[in-house]
């Protein structure tokens, strides 16, 4: 499990320092292109947030997974430089009971999961990170729309589409807030929204500074212990 967690960690470290990568400018007529083509599928996905606050590194991941509706599941791993914030939780929802690692315990519940409404109000009552209102195609379209000098790059089968995020928020001179929106085939398998200083990036000093990054298609990591070991 930890080797596991350390590869994905990795490798998603890797993809940061990568993301800077050049590009040509996307006219009107191709992101249009890119939009009415794209497919999103949220049936699985990891989450990951890395940031620093009350200089405490964490990096966080969420996992979500319900292409069995019948045991829709979550998997949530902290790793901070404050130990007391690390965790390794998984939790099944049926449809009937809710399953907790954190303390082999199962909760009775009386939504209906076959309704989304209902069932994407559950999770966000065991999740930080996964906003599906976020990966909706009409909002990351309308988010596509409104970047700043966008540009668009290849790397082997992957296209990104990359350009800055207009915001109110306020912001050092030297930072500035991105959106990556990453596919292939034009099915969705990355989003990114993070913070980054304005100098380029290289594999000696990265840019980045924080963010939350989704990650479509990816599979659980862990396996779900027995639920007669629940009580």
């Amino acid at each position: 499990m930890i080797k596991k967690l350390f590869l994905v960690l990795m490798l998603i470290q890797l993809f940061l320092l990568s993301s800077c990568t050049s590009g040509e400018p996307v006219d009107l007529e191709t992101l249009e292109e890119i939009l009415d083509n794209l497919v999103i599928n949220t049936d699985s996905i990891m989450v990951n947030s890395i940031y620093t606050e009350d200089d405490i590194n964490v990096d966080q991941i969420e996992m979500f997974d319900m292409t069995n509706r019948d045991e829709i599941m979550i998997h949530i791993i902290s790793s901070s430089t404050n130990l007391s914030l690390n965790r390794d939780d998984m939790i099944m929802i049926t449809s009937n009971w809710v399953y907790s690692t954190r303390y082999m315990t199962k909760t009775e519940h009386h939504i209906n999961i076959y309704d989304d409404v209902a069932l994407y109000a559950m999770i966000g009552t065991f999740t930080d990170l996964i906003d599906f209102n976020l990966i909706t195609k009409e909002h990351i379209s309308t988010l596509a729309r409104s970047l700043d000098e966008p540009i668009l790059t290849r790397i082997s089968q992957k296209y990104t589409l990359r350009g800055r995020i207009l915001t109110s928020e306020r912001l050092d001179d030297d930072v500035v807030k991105m959106c990556e929106i990453i596919y292939e085939d034009y099915v969705l398998v990355g989003l990114n929204i993070q913070y980054e200083h304005t100098f380029r990036s290289t594999m000696q000093q990265s840019n980045y500074i924080s963010g939350i990054h989704y990650y479509f298609g990816e599979e659980m990591i862990g396996e779900f212990p027995a639920l007669n070991t629940f009580s």
